[in-house]
């Protein structure tokens, strides 16, 4: 299973009571009218970092599901992305593209 979807936008998330360590970086995604909550483990961080930018279409295929902690919820949405174990980058798209696609949804 893979879902295309909108990067909107991603940042690093620290844990600031152990020394500001990097703990995740988290990322919004848009589909369609939806902004979803995702993130990448440290573990996997190097591995999808260079292919992150903000505005580009992703192909995402190793990922699951998992319901949201209110305590660390940022969208609307109850749901998270959680990437898990990939030899495969993520794809990625010119941000021309996802302009678009979100303009001929309407």
């Amino acid at each position: 299973m893979f879902q295309v979807t909108g990067l909107l936008r991603f940042w690093d998330s620290l844990n600031f009571k152990k020394d500001n360590e990097f703990m995740r970086i988290t990322v919004l995604f848009l589909d369609e009218k939806i902004v979803i909550h995702g993130y990448i483990p440290v573990e996997r961080a190097n591995h999808y970092m260079p292919y992150l930018k903000v505005g580009s279409i992703v192909k995402v295929d190793s990922f699951e599901v998992a319901k949201c902690s209110s305590m660390y919820q940022i969208t609307d949405h109850p749901f998270l992305i959680r990437f898990i174990p990939s030899q495969q980058p993520l794809l990625m798209k010119s941000s021309r593209v996802l302009l678009r696609s979100i303009s001929s949804h309407y």
